[in-house]
Formats: C-alpha cells, structure tokens, sequence
C-alpha cells in the first residue's frame, strides 16, 4: 500500500515517519492476530512529495473466518504533524470444509455427530447454526458453548449431533452448517437423502408345497356330491302327511 502525506511542503531535509495501527474494538482480537502492516519505506527526501515520491507499506491479512471491517493507519511524522488514513479489509465467505451426508425415511428421522477442537490455542465460545436459506429439515446441537483446545493425546473435543427428519419425498435437501467463535470459522455442506428402494427378492421355498403328481390327477376324478339335493330330500322323508277331507 502506498500512501503520500499531503501538505509537506518544500522538504529542506529528510522527513521520517512512523506508523501506528488502530483496530476496531469488535474485531481486535481477530485483526490483532491476522494482520500484520509492515512498512517498507519510512522516510521521504527533500523534494519528495514533488515527484510524489509515496510511504509504502506491505499488509498481509490473513483471517480464519469471514469479516468485513476497517483499520485506521496513522501516520506520525518525527518533526511534527499527523495523518490518518481508512483502510477497509474485507474476507469472503470460504468454500465447505466438509461434505455430510444423512440417510433418513420418511417420518423417522436421523443423526450424526462429530468432534470438533478449537484450532488456536485456549477454549473458544462458539455459536453453531445452519444458514437462513438451509431447509428446516436440518438442526444442530448444541448451538452454543465452548470449543476445547487440541489435546495432546486427540482425543476429547467438542460433540456436534446433526439431525435431519424429512417431511415428504423429493429432490434432496441441502443445508450449510456454520461453527463460528472470534476467530475462526468452519462451514460444512449437509446433504439429507431417503433410503434407496430396494425391490423384494425371490425367494426359493423351504417346504416342498407340490402335490405329487399321482395324487393331482386323482383330484377331480370323483363325481362331486350334491349336499343341498340329498339335504332336500331327507327333510322331505321325515315331513308328516296330512289327511284329506
């Protein structure tokens, strides 16, 4: 970056400047571990701001979650006199960290969890949450707490459970599940699915079901009773006779 301090004037000798930088008090913590001004030029001859001869300065920003935000640089020259400039830093969002996939039926729902450490040193507050265009199929526990540091041994970190319970049958349903503390952010793209249908398989019987091919063709050779007839005529047997007049 380069900057040219205005009113100088005619410079009768070499003029040198120091700097000092001003963070924002909501992003101090961020900036003051991400950010680093480096100058490379500090001084300007005689006859300097003639040729526009510039104060150069290396920035280089380095942020572990996505800001939008502005610095003041100060500029102080040793003879007297002060400048301030606006400097606007502006990270965008990341690409995911991580793809999630969950399989859940209709009605039923499921979940699955993972452990996540704090990448700096020290715990960290975090908040935990899908994004407003992610569908509400989609949930995360908890949403807020305390990342633990890195352990020496990898084990421990801090428990996430995802779940996702689907509403009816569809195209599938993506959601972006953010964990943010001060410094630092993790993005993962969370995709739900229903289970694949599988057809039912043919099954070859365990109990031999066949008749035997003798007794088939016996079945039907018998002329078949006619119960209703022979029913008839029995009652008609036992039916008392009633005398003429």
């Amino acid at each position: 970056m380069e900057v040219v301090p205005n009113g100088l004037g005619e410079l009768q000798e070499t003029e040198y400047f120091t700097h000092e930088v001003l963070f924002p008090s909501d992003h101090e913590q961020l900036l003051g571990r991400s950010l680093q001004v480096v100058p490379l030029q500090t001084e300007i001859q005689p006859g300097g701001e003639k040729t526009g001869q510039p104060l150069r300065f290396r920035l280089l920003f380095e942020p572990l979650r996505p800001v939008e935000t502005s610095i003041e640089l100060l500029l102080m020259k040793a003879s007297g006199g002060r400048w301030r400039y606006s400097v606007l830093l502006e990270a965008s969002e990341p690409e995911v960290d991580d793809v999630i996939e969950i399989e859940a039926p209709l009605g039923r729902g499921a979940s699955v969890s993972f452990r996540l450490f704090n990448s700096l040193s020290g715990f960290a507050p975090f908040r935990a949450y899908f994004t407003p265009d992610s569908p509400p199929e989609f949930t995360v526990f908890p949403a807020e707490g305390v990342l633990e540091p890195p352990s020496e041994t990898g084990e421990g970190g801090t428990p996430f459970l995802i779940s996702y319970a689907p509403k009816e049958y569809g195209k599938q349903l993506i959601g972006r599940l953010v964990i943010l503390t001060t410094e630092m952010q993790w993005t993962y793209e969370v995709r739900g699915a229903h289970p694949k249908y599988v057809a039912p398989t043919v099954m070859e019987p365990k109990v031999d079901s066949r008749l035997p091919i003798e007794m088939a063709s016996q079945l039907g050779s018998h002329a078949a009773r006619n119960y209703v007839k022979e029913n008839l005529l029995s009652v008609g047997k036992r039916a008392p006779r009633e005398s003429l007049r």
